[in-house]
């Protein structure tokens, strides 16, 4: 979003009540006794395109309740920090940074530089 230098920025909190008061999330009982969050799908009808925009709250939910937000990951390329999906769930910690696909040779340097600085 971009805000000219006289206009004052939104602040994040009113956009995620405004999609909250238009999408309430309600509380669900699973079959083995544990608690869910229950959020529709954002309603679209009516409403401006900017509206519509502000909504991805609904779907940055849904990915972090998914299996797959263990394997969400941001690269550590100071030039990228691209948001990007690993192949598999990570075991350990991450020790020295995440890169993409395009990125890794800037990570195998960058561990290089670590380590030599370690030994010497």
């Amino acid at each position: 979003m971009t805000v000219s230098a006289d206009e004052a920025p939104e602040v994040i909190f009113d956009e995620i009540q405004a999609s909250w008061l238009r999408n309430q999330p309600r509380l669900l009982l699973n079959g083995d006794g544990t608690m869910a969050i229950g959020v529709n799908q954002p309603r679209w009808e009516n409403q401006e395109p900017e509206l519509n925009a502000h909504d991805k709250n609904y779907y940055f939910q849904e990915l972090l309740s998914s299996l797959l937000s263990t394997r969400v990951g941001k690269c550590s390329n100071l030039t990228c920090k691209r948001y990007f999906l690993r192949k598999r769930q990570r075991k350990t910690a991450i020790k020295r940074g995440s890169y993409r696909g395009n990125c890794r040779l800037v990570g195998a340097a960058e561990r290089t530089r670590l380590s030599r600085e370690r030994q010497g």
